[in-house]
């Protein structure tokens, strides 16, 4: 099944609505307005394919634990994308690549009240990406 024809959870606003006052963009979790709204304006996908990649993330967090507090001891937001990634691509017979946007990640986990924080300035890492309260993940 290909991540078209799976079902997409609605919103009754745009993705743009429900997720720019909160800091997020399908690019990630950002320092502020100005980032965020630059994030919304680079992205030329549709809500409908943004909601599909929802969708795919949605269903990998369905399988993870949830913790109480912020984990800073597990990958960020970023790697996590890309366990869920492989998982979807495990599952669909490998030959079907379950790509998401980072921050389609970080949506679903906003959906889902999962805490997150952005990772500190860190040349290291990429901007963007956010520490979430997860205990344990499926890989």
């Amino acid at each position: 099944m290909s991540p078209r024809s799976l079902p997409i959870k609605s919103s009754p606003a745009t993705l743009r609505a429900e997720f720019e006052p909160v800091l997020i963009s399908p690019y990630g979790l950002h320092r502020n307005a100005i980032e965020c709204r630059q994030g919304w304006d680079r992205e030329k996908g549709s809500d409908e394919k943004l909601a599909g990649m929802i969708y795919l993330a949605d269903r990998w967090l369905r399988h993870c634990e949830p913790s109480r507090r912020i984990n800073y001891t597990i990958p960020n937001s970023f790697s996590l994308k890309r366990f869920a990634e492989r998982w979807h691509a495990a599952r669909m017979g490998g030959n079907v690549y379950g790509h998401m946007l980072h921050g389609c990640l970080l949506m679903a986990c906003h959906r889902r009240g999962i805490l997150m924080e952005r990772c500190k300035d860190d040349p290291r890492t990429a901007p963007d990406r956010a520490h979430l309260g997860i205990c344990s993940w499926p890989s």
